[in-house]
């Protein structure tokens, strides 16, 4: 419920819309001087939180907050094994690798979204391939999946391998575009048709559900992001969540150095990695974590009042599809070209107002176009045309 789908603002009302439009962000938000894209939800709870970790002298990755804030998270999104780390990215990088993704593997994984869901693909070594997207959710499109592995794809001796250049496919690292979930019963029977594991980047969709079930959950992995300008903040922090113990004790030695307590020393019977997350930004977790329901209140509070504006100028809201929950994270409308889309942004910019344009696709991107071996027509339209708005908890309430 946060992507807007424009139909043609003819010439000579463009000009009213984004004075209209910016006179109706600056009453929404609560906020002097420039108004954010995105500002957090802080309570004074962080701030006591993080004077008593302090004063504790252990807010190390050691801190005993890390573990009280797994657990808060693991109750939430009602999946038991869950594994702080110290980004989104650093819970990426871990379900690659422990999904067994090795060089010249091929990871399947859609070109909307923020770099890092691709950078960590190739921090294995392997290759991405980008499935272009769906206009009604901005993630994978089942169709384009579909149509790629039938056409292009082969299943031998039970693993699925690319025709043209023999590289393996195991991992599908499918994407939650901006809160809103994924056809994740569509694209978790082609899957598993053709024995691709399933990974979620959820990093935008922090309990946005599908079926009733939380986004991160279906996967054999989910990866969540609690960066300063996500749902849930810990300055800098995500998590892993893992469907089954094995997994999970294999996640918690990999993102510890690879250590073993033994006795009272450190034994490291592998490479790992410096990614788990430390006790203050456990801290400022379980703080935001108490205040989820208001968040997602004054959320989708914002989304709606988008939508409620959006209508009076004749621009329909692309409402959530059947069965799904977003979270609201960021609110975006589709203006009928590359030009309005430019104007538009220009202009809020120019009246303190932060609005963007998103990411770029990252199969554009100068060290991605050559890994690509399909066209992203849907997605790259949809970044000629699309603007995030302010969207954060500030809103006037």
């Amino acid at each position: 419920m946060d992507a807007y789908s424009v139909p043609i603002v003819v010439e000579e009302k463009l000009f009213k819309v984004k004075e209209e439009l910016a006179l109706f962000i600056q009453s929404l938000f609560s906020t002097q001087g420039q108004i954010p894209l995105h500002a957090p939800f802080i309570s004074e709870l962080e701030d006591l939180n993080v004077q008593q970790e302090l004063q504790s002298g252990l807010f190390s990755t050691a801190s005993t907050s890390v573990a009280k804030f797994e657990e808060q998270l693991s109750s939430h999104i009602k999946s038991k094994y869950v594994v702080a780390t110290n980004s989104g990215t650093a819970a990426l990088h871990t379900a690659l690798l422990l999904s067994g993704v090795t060089i010249d593997d091929m990871v399947l994984t859609s070109p909307l979204s923020f770099v890092a869901t691709a950078n960590v693909i190739r921090y294995c070594g392997a290759t991405p391939h980008f499935i272009d997207v769906s206009e009604k959710n901005l993630a994978i499109s089942p169709i384009k999946l579909k149509s790629f592995l039938q056409n292009e794809c082969d299943l031998k001796s039970g693993l699925c391998v690319h025709k043209a250049t023999g590289k393996k496919i195991r991992v599908c690292l499918l994407v939650h575009a901006f809160g809103n979930a994924a056809e994740l019963s569509e694209i978790t029977e082609i899957l598993n048709e053709f024995s691709i594991e399933l990974v979620e980047d959820a990093a935008q969709a922090f309990l946005s559900s599908y079926k009733e079930k939380f986004c991160g959950t279906f996967g054999r992995f989910g990866c969540y992001s609690f960066n300063g300008n996500k749902f849930l903040t810990t300055g800098s922090g995500g998590a892993l969540v893992c469907q089954n113990e094995a997994d999970y004790i294999a996640a918690l030695q990999l993102v510890s150095q690879g250590k073993e307590v033994r006795g009272y020393g450190y034994y490291h019977s592998m490479v790992g990695y410096n990614y788990k997350m430390n006790g203050l930004s456990a801290v400022i977790g379980l703080a935001q974590l108490l205040n989820v329901d208001e968040i997602k209140r004054r959320k989708k509070a914002i989304a709606e009042a988008y939508r409620d504006f959006f209508q009076e100028w004749g621009i329909e809201l692309i409402r959530e599809q059947s069965g799904t929950e977003s979270n609201f994270w960021l609110t975006n409308i589709l203006l009928h070209s590359k030009e309005e889309k430019n104007t538009v942004i220009d202009y809020l910019n120019a009246s303190k107002i932060e609005a963007r344009p998103i990411w770029w696709p990252i199969d554009q991107l100068p060290m991605y176009q050559n890994k690509t071996l399909g066209k992203c027509n849907v997605a790259n339209t949809i970044f000629e045309r699309l603007i995030s708005l302010p969207s954060g908890s500030l809103y006037k309430v």
